[in-house]
């Protein structure tokens, strides 16, 4: 039993000094993996444009993440806004930034899409052909994927103690990395990028529900204070009325940037 109990205490400790680091980890593996991306197009033109689109894409999140965050706080502070107008101002400020995210993305990969089917129409090559990514590589690729999707997720529920949270998400991480990795085995070309977004869309749902699922006891519990006070503070509607038209959102973005098939076939 003391043995147990040195190994809980041990393994207690080494979650502690590690766990804070788990950002960082997020961001390196995110990194990673554009890198990754970039590194396998199979053209001088698209490796220039994700090179862009992603370097692009980390100035968006690091600097609305901490710069844009700060600069609301300052807002606060300067104009003394109450605790119900600075976390609705601050609902307002993450909608808007998971917007703004969602639409450079569907616009970025809908751009390496065109540029990957022009090349492969130019050049005679079925959407299928392609030199596979090698073990080593889709590996590193996937695993760098999904640690940036929900490494600052388990951090969150870990910096307010909710273990079960950090539990089901962590869980849910490796099962989708995993599905991820078996499904993406043997693709190349078009249909590899196409299959891949597709793929990707399963964390972004599973991010949502689990936001809608505990955010607001997250933010009661980081506040001190019981859920029912911080219903009252931001009403329990307010995180799945946002969600709502987060999805309307993107679908209109969807339907809007949707190419013209027959505008790219000969003779059309």
């Amino acid at each position: 039993m003391a043995g147990k109990g040195t190994a809980a205490a041990k393994s207690g400790f080494l979650a502690a000094w590690l766990m804070p680091l788990a950002p960082f980890v997020g961001i390196a593996g995110g990194i990673m993996a554009n890198w990754l991306i970039v590194r396998a197009a199979p053209t001088a033109r698209e490796r220039r444009v994700k090179t862009i689109a992603f370097i692009s894409l980390w100035v968006l999140v690091l600097a609305w993440c901490l710069l844009g965050q700060q600069a609301v706080r300052a807002l606060r502070s300067h104009f003394q806004w109450s605790d119900q107008t600075f976390l609705a101002v601050m609902a307002g400020f993450w909608w808007f930034y998971t917007a703004i995210f969602a639409t450079f993305f569907i616009v970025m990969f809908r751009k390496i899409m065109a540029i990957r089917r022009q090349s492969e129409e130019e050049a005679g090559i079925a959407q299928t052909a392609g030199t596979p990514l090698k073990l080593g590589t889709r590996i590193a690729l996937v695993t760098g994927l999904y640690l940036g999707f929900f490494s600052w997720l388990i951090y969150v529920a870990w910096t307010v103690r909710d273990q079960v949270s950090v539990g089901i998400i962590t869980v849910t991480m490796v099962v989708l990395g995993v599905w991820h990795f078996f499904q993406f085995r043997g693709r190349t070309g078009t249909a590899a990028i196409r299959a891949g977004i597709r793929r990707l869309t399963l964390p972004f749902g599973a991010i949502l529900v689990i936001l809608n699922w505990r955010l607001d006891m997250w933010l009661a519990a980081r506040r001190e204070v019981s859920l029912a006070e911080f219903h009252r503070l931001l009403p329990a509607w307010v995180i799945p009325l946002l969600t709502l038209a987060l999805l309307i959102w993107i679908g209109m973005v969807l339907l809007l940037t949707k190419p013209n098939r027959s505008a790219s076939r000969p003779g059309a």
